[in-house]
């Protein structure tokens, strides 16, 4: 299996942005925005850890949004905050 051979604990080192379909617009309002999934390494394993594990976050639409929230207030990053996803909380 080729989730045997991530190690979610290690980063990836490919800049994804899978999208199901060009303009989706979480969490980027544009509706011009297109996937990103290239270049695509002969490796399907490292394939999957890229579009997978992120070096910041879980997935890159928590980390994109963290970067804005970062841009309009450097402070952000200092502060405790908690979002709630059904029964999952992430700090």
């Amino acid at each position: 299996m080729l989730s045997e051979k991530i190690d979610p604990a290690v980063a990836s080192d490919l800049d994804y942005y899978p999208l199901m379909r060009p303009g989706e617009r979480f969490p980027i309002n544009d509706p011009e925005i297109a996937p990103r999934l290239e270049p695509r390494p002969e490796d399907d394993a490292k394939f999957l850890h890229g579009i997978l594990v992120r070096p910041e976050c879980d997935d890159p639409a928590h980390r994109i949004t963290w970067q804005m929230l970062h841009a309009m207030d450097p402070s952000l990053h200092k502060a405790n905050l908690e979002i709630s996803f059904g029964k999952k909380r992430v700090r």
